[in-house]
């Protein structure tokens, strides 16, 4: 669980490594991430679902978040704000775009 935290700076916000099964991240504030708000490891992350609410989520230089798409349909993102590198809500930039995750 991820709750009511603030990153003041680094790369991503949440980073799930290999193994991890279901996660909850709730009012947290990740807008200052430089890489991406959500994302996977670079050697091959995983995470089967994730319940992601009332976030600030930040794209940094890639995503706002980065989910596996094999079983993305167990994402489930609601009542997020999605902000781009210059601080402006935008729509949210998922990878891959064709996931299976439900955006309210």
């Amino acid at each position: 669980m991820f709750l009511g935290n603030t990153l003041g700076s680094g790369g991503h916000g949440v980073l799930f490594n290999t193994g991890c099964t279901n996660a909850i991240i709730m009012n947290n504030n990740f807008a200052n991430a430089t890489h991406r708000g959500i994302g996977l490891a670079e050697g091959g992350g995983s995470l089967q679902s994730a319940s992601i609410f009332n976030n600030i989520l930040g794209s940094g230089s890639t995503f706002h978040v980065q989910l596996p798409f094999t079983n993305s349909f167990g994402w489930f993102l609601n009542q997020n704000i999605y902000l781009n590198a210059f601080t402006n809500s935008v729509p949210p930039f998922l990878d891959p775009a064709a996931s299976a995750v439900h955006l309210n």
